[in-house]
């Protein structure tokens, strides 16, 4: 889709330069010289990106442009990013903290003890317990606690599985002043013992079944069994200790995917305002029955617990789910799948919260119209995306960040002995702090968030985050479960002798790709180039012996990327689903365009068969210019259109022509109507239109530091030299102006070098031809190079007509004099480009004459349809143009927009004139055409 911002006149001016615009975002910049505006072109993919997002980061981009307009000389880190819009939004979503729960969270569950003491609690595997049970037993157990010396703020260790009497224990250490160190059965010894010594608690809990995990670790071990808990005393008169809800709750370890890992503190106050504020978005009400599931490894544990517990409710065995209602999501990246499964049957739920702030946003996931990685709205706190190398610096609204949670929080207890997430309090109210969480986010526009996962490299394909139709093919076309590992394998040069063998057995976790896998990839990615643009769809497919995962269960994508970032370039090609058969190059041709492709690519040219395709290999559209230049420097005709329509190697050769059947009738002046040209040094004439009254533009660059005069002369005079377009004079001929370009002239280039003040004479440079006809200046383009030596300041200035540049080739232009000053024999062996007046005599002779005299005499005595009301002609005070949003079109298979549009027109007119015969008119225009680049 394409979008114009601001809104101007000239909409069919630039529409040429989204030909190939194969990635999801184009932006195109055009000055008005009349106006003194910039005018933006957008072209865009609204399977990426919507309408919304892009008129807010053109926003964004006018905001930063005047801030840059206004202050030149400020640095990068000087600039604002966010914009006075952005801070509305943000005002609204962040209006205020929620205030502080300040109860504890076992008085959360034993209030209801009173009001219905029968009601089932806990339903388990081994028996349940109602309110008053849990209430009644866990306070004897607490006061067994307090005897053997727990007091307030001590740590105790918890090493159970699941059972009626885990809830009950949980809730004894919290009701004797203690917090629970959650060990889970499952993780290995060794991290147990970890867990263990830096947290140091004064006394572990555990059953008979994991008694062998944690003895012999130079801590009490007290054994949770029936009969233990079954005889525990039970004291009316004891009195059990007042909490304060800024006591410890629970400790809490990562899982060590970005590190090692870390110790959390959670209080009362912390985890009570998270369930009082995110329970109605999970449902969870007096009737709920919740199933506990997750390991205690999760902080998700905690809350499947006393969620539930709180709101009065009970836990249930997985065999009662027959009557399911709600089914929350938590722990890992909801998967298209699941939505599929169970959003059209329950309520379904995404709750996201690191456990360094517990459970903090909570989305509804609705049957249908679901955008992966949305996880909701902030609950219990304030969520703020920082730029991810300066947490104090906001990043704009819609651009991807790291998240800052703004709410209660403790920071890692300094005995444990280990680092925990940044905290910053001083800036903040009491009891307030923000903890910054190594999470990738983009806030969306509505209230939610989108989640991008850990902060990591190159889990992008091509810069597109969101890969779920990628995964849920994937999975539908590989036998059995697969996950999709994707990653940008950085290019580099393999000059030295490859290794045949390069992957092999010693590498444990990716396995060699037998042909079944080949054949199944090659169908995923057929069928991947039918649902998902040509930029998202994956060319490494890797199979692995089984899937890494962490002591906590999650999958391993660390190891993953680690594994990945080892393949060699050969390594990744024996993967490359785009391989084909590994064919060996049989013609000449073929052998030509197989070493410029390892040139461009930077790869051996014996891993290039015939069958790869040159996009599957890394190819691009830059690239594919590239490739288009090299091969006419090799006498074959090979246009970027060819490349892109076969983008196999031997589709390519078959294609390609020899540059000598694009022979080109280029005699000089045979495009204009001249009596004699003596002896004048002309090469050609071509006849152009009078719309360039103003001589020239100027473009500066200020530059501080040492500058060699002669190379940049040099590098000027071989720009020069190197094209027709810069040699050019326009003259006055017979009423009409005409483009003369000269064949040799010495290269206008003035050096000033005792400039005081460059301000000044730089403001004369421009008057100099302010004004004045492009036909009073004689050469157009000029090099001028202004110095203060002393200061080291210096304006490198370019004037040059518009006749001779546009927005494209005047960054080619610079690009063109940096590389000649810095390598000038590599420029000079650079390949030829196509002459200006070349391609004007090609286009000349692609008029095809018995077309022209076909509809000259079919359109014989017709006449324009004009719509109603102009067969009279236009006021003077008509609106001649008026631009308007309309909805996207969605043509069918084979039509274009652009053919959708003349029909939409002609149906109009039709309706208008009665149906009587129409006679309308399409002007197209394309930047590129089927001359060699």
């Amino acid at each position: 889709m394409g979008l114009m911002y601001p809104a101007w006149d000239s909409p069919d001016q630039c529409r040429g330069y989204t030909t190939h615009a194969i990635y999801a975002l184009f932006i195109f910049c055009h000055t008005n010289d009349a106006s003194n505006d910039l005018n933006f072109i957008v072209h865009f993919d609204e399977r990426v990106l919507s309408h919304e997002k892009v008129l807010q980061l053109l926003g964004l981009l006018e905001f930063v442009l005047r801030q840059v307009c206004c202050s030149p000389k400020a640095t990068l880190s000087e600039i604002d990013l966010v914009s006075p819009n952005d801070w509305k939004q943000l005002a609204r979503w962040n209006a205020a903290i929620p205030p502080a729960h300040e109860t504890t969270l076992h008085e959360m569950v034993l209030k209801f003890r009173g009001c219905q003491p029968d009601k089932p609690a806990v339903s388990t595997w081994d028996g349940g317990l109602s309110y008053l049970e849990i209430d009644d037993v866990s306070a004897n157990l607490a006061r067994l606690l307090m005897e053997r010396g727990i007091e307030i703020g001590d740590l105790v260790g918890v090493c159970l599985e699941k059972s009626r009497w885990a809830t009950v224990v949980l809730l004894a250490v919290l009701r004797a002043g203690g917090a629970c160190v959650m060990l889970d059965p499952g993780l290995p010894r060794g991290r147990v013992e970890e867990m263990i010594r830096r947290s140091m608690p004064k006394i572990v809990l555990a059953t008979e079944t994991q008694n062998g995990l944690v003895s012999d670790l130079d801590t009490p071990v007290t054994l949770i069994t029936d009969m233990f808990m079954q005889s525990l005393p039970r004291e009316d008169k004891f009195c059990l200790p007042s909490d304060s809800s800024s006591c410890a709750l629970f400790v809490l370890f990562t899982s060590g995917s970005t590190g090692t890992p870390k110790a959390l503190v959670l209080e009362h106050r912390n985890l009570c305002t998270s369930i009082r504020d995110h329970r109605s978005g999970m449902n969870i009400s007096g009737e709920s029955r919740g199933l506990h599931f997750a390991a205690y490894a999760f902080d998700i544990s905690i809350y499947e617990v006393f969620n539930v517990l709180s709101c009065g409710a009970s836990f249930m065995r997985p065999e009662d789910v027959s009557c399911l209602e709600t089914l929350v999501l938590s722990g890992e990246a909801v998967k298209q799948e699941n939505v599929e499964v169970w959003a059209s049957k329950v309520m379904l739920v995404n709750l996201y919260g690191p456990a360094e702030a517990t459970a903090c946003t909570v989305g509804r996931i609705p049957p249908v119209g679901w955008i992966p990685g949305t996880i909701g709205s902030m609950v219990g706190g304030v969520g703020w995306v920082c730029v991810p190398s300066n947490a104090s610096q906001l990043a704009p609204v819609g651009t991807i960040g790291e998240l800052v949670i703004e709410g209660f929080a403790r920071a890692t207890e300094p005995s444990l002995g280990c680092t925990g997430p940044e905290t910053w309090c001083n800036t903040m109210p009491m009891e307030q702090s923000a903890i910054l969480v190594a999470k990738t986010l983009r806030p969306s526009y509505a209230v939610n968030a989108l989640s991008l996962g850990r902060s990591r490299p190159g889990f992008t394909v091509h810069g597109q985050e969101e890969l779920m139709p990628a995964e849920v093919i994937v999975a539908e076309s590989f036998v059995g479960n697969a996950s999709l590992v994707v990653f940008i394998h950085e290019h580099r040069n393999y000059d030295e002798e490859g290794d045949e063998d390069a992957v092999s057995d010693d590498r444990p976790l990716f396995k060699k790709p037998i042909k079944a896998f080949r054949e199944s990839a090659a169908v995923v990615e057929t069928r991947l180039h039918e649902v998902i643009p040509r930029y998202m769809v994956p060319s490494l497919f890797i199979p692995v012996h089984e899937m890494p995962k962490t002591a906590t269960g999650k999958m391993n994508r660390r190891l993953l990327r680690e594994e990945a970032s080892r393949l060699s370039r050969e390594d990744i090609l024996l993967y490359r689903v785009t391989r084909g058969s590994m064919g060996k190059v049989t013609t000449k041709t073929e052998e030509i365009l197989q070493g410029i492709w390892a040139r461009i690519l930077s790869l051996p040219a014996k891993v290039i068969g015939v069958d790869d395709d040159f996009f599957g290999l890394g190819g691009d559209l830059i690239s594919a210019m590239t490739l288009a230049a090299m091969a006419r420097s090799q006498g074959l005709a090979l246009t970027v259109a060819d490349i892109f329509d076969n983008s196999a190697l031997n589709k390519q050769a078959a294609r390609t022509r020899s540059t000598s059947l694009f022979s080109i009738n280029a005699t000089p002046f045979s495009l204009v109507e001249v009596g004699e040209s003596g002896n004048a040094l002309l090469s050609s004439l071509v006849r152009i239109g009078i719309f360039y009254t103003v001589a020239s533009a100027n473009f500066t660059f200020y530059f501080v530091g040492n500058i060699d005069v002669g190379r940049l002369e040099q590098a000027c005079a071989s720009v020069f030299a190197k094209h027709e377009i810069l040699r050019t004079l326009f003259i006055s001929y017979r009423d009409t102006l005409v483009q003369v370009i000269l064949r040799d002239i010495q290269c206008p280039f003035h050096h000033t070098a005792d400039v005081e003040d460059l301000t000044t004479a730089t403001k004369a440079l421009y008057d100099q031809g302010a004004g004045r006809h492009i036909t009073e200046v004689g050469l157009p383009l000029r090099y001028t190079l202004l110095s203060n030596l002393p200061q080291s300041q210096h304006i490198f200035s370019i004037r040059i007509s518009h006749a001779q540049y546009d927005g494209v080739c005047l960054r080619l232009l610079c690009d063109q004099i940096q590389a000649a000053y810095n390598d000038l024999t590599k420029f000079a062996s650079a390949p030829p480009e196509t002459d200006f007046s070349s391609f004007m005599y090609y286009r000349r002779q692609q008029v095809n004459k018995e077309a022209l005299d076909f509809w000259r005499t079919y359109l014989d005595g017709a006449s324009m349809t004009l719509p109603p009301g102009l067969d009279g002609g236009i006021r003077q005070d008509a609106i001649l143009m008026q631009i308007r949003d309309i909805c996207s079109l969605s043509p069918p298979p084979g039509i274009t927009d652009a053919t959708l549009i003349m029909a939409s027109v002609a149906a109009a007119l039709s309706k208008a004139h009665d149906s009587q015969p129409l006679v309308l008119g399409q002007t197209g225009h394309a930047l590129v055409s089927s001359l060699c680049d």
